[in-house]
């Protein structure tokens, strides 16, 4: 399913490097499905990595939700991944958080900047990992929210891990921000990215990357 991108979107330099998980033409696909093949199916995904902003969280700065310097040290690699030309490196998909269309804009073109690669952007709700429907993608404002349905937002998810296996993914090495373990074993992961883990693990083999914050106790 094809969707009209903003003409921002076309016109920043560099922005094609990014590209929108739902709007992946056949000449991106056949790129990615060859870099999955060289990477033996592994792919990266990065949920809402805003590392560095965090770092200006008061709880954060009061050494109430984790070490500082371990976000600016995830921030630090976090490029680096980004920045590196090796064509070996398995493909990067970004689950990107937003409240407008804007905050989505100047994300990706920060990424556009540092980034020597293609990366692949899932835009998400402000403050879950659930995906947006591609027509919330333009002109979002914050109470478009409340108009996604909860089957809506399984649908989403069905959608990207039908696309995955289509394109041979068979292993993700997973990190980004709000990772939470219960002590209860019957409880699942939570924050954003443990929410994103228990929506994936079931379909594909998981690793947690050491680029989680907090940083808890990292186990499936």
């Amino acid at each position: 399913m094809i969707f009209e991108s903003s003409p921002r979107f076309e016109q920043k330099n560099g922005m094609e490097k990014i590209h929108r998980f739902f709007n992946i033409d056949t000449k991106t696909e056949q790129k990615l499905k060859e870099s999955i093949e060289k990477s033996k199916g592994l792919i990266r995904i990065f949920v809402h990595p805003d590392f560095e902003a965090y770092t200006q969280i008061d709880s954060v700065k009061k050494g109430e939700m984790g070490s500082i310097e371990g976000l600016k040290q995830a921030e630090r690699v976090f490029k680096k991944i980004l920045s590196s030309e090796s064509e070996q490196a398995p493909p990067v998909f970004i689950f990107e958080a937003g409240w407008h269309e804007d905050d989505f804009l100047e994300k990706e073109e920060a990424i556009a900047k540092v980034s020597a690669r293609d990366v692949y952007v899932i835009r998400t709700e402000g403050a879950n990992p659930n995906p947006l429907p591609p027509d919330f993608e333009r002109g979002l404002r914050f109470m478009e929210y409340y108009k996604v349905s909860d089957a809506e937002r399984e649908e989403m998810w069905k959608w990207i891990i039908e696309e995955l296996k289509r394109w041979k993914v068979k292993k993700i090495l997973i990190g980004g921000l709000e990772f939470y373990v219960s002590d209860k074993s019957d409880i699942g992961h939570g924050g954003c990215l443990g929410s994103a883990i228990e929506k994936l693990k079931d379909h594909f083999d998981i690793e947690i990357s050491n680029m989680t914050w907090p940083e808890r106790i990292r186990k499936l």
